[in-house]
């Protein structure tokens, strides 16, 4: 692991904010395929590409908007991110340019007045 920085967005390190138990980031092969006239199964591999998942959770609405405000500011003009990332598969970090898309899920408990908001982050290289 990286300093104990599993994902930062562009130079924004958001570790704290993750669900480390739910962190799933690995590299994979990318790769043509095709069978030949004797039916036999070919494979070239072109590159590797990062992917994964990992849980976001937000104690208050101002780190919640913070974050969200960050993965707006972050983005280019293609909606392309710069991520620095843990790969565990690896067991090193690698900087690589990603889509990240999200979901978000709220828990409340309104007999105490607590809540828990989660972004759920899904990671694929470009």
């Amino acid at each position: 692991m990286m300093n104990g920085v599993f994902l930062r967005i562009g130079s924004t390190d958001v570790s704290e904010y993750l669900d480390i138990q739910s962190y799933s980031m690995n590299s994979t092969d990318v790769y043509d395929t095709w069978t030949d006239g004797n039916w036999i199964d070919h494979r070239v591999v072109t590159r590797q590409r990062i992917a994964g998942k990992v849980k976001a959770g937000f104690a208050s609405e101002a780190d919640h908007a913070a974050f969200l405000a960050l993965l707006e500011s972050a983005k280019d003009a293609e909606s392309v991110y710069t991520v620095t990332a843990y790969v565990n598969n690896k067991g090193a970090a690698d900087t690589f340019s990603a889509f990240i898309d999200t979901d978000g899920e709220g828990r409340w408990d309104l007999i105490n007045g607590r809540q828990w908001l989660v972004v759920n982050l899904t990671i694929t290289g470009r």
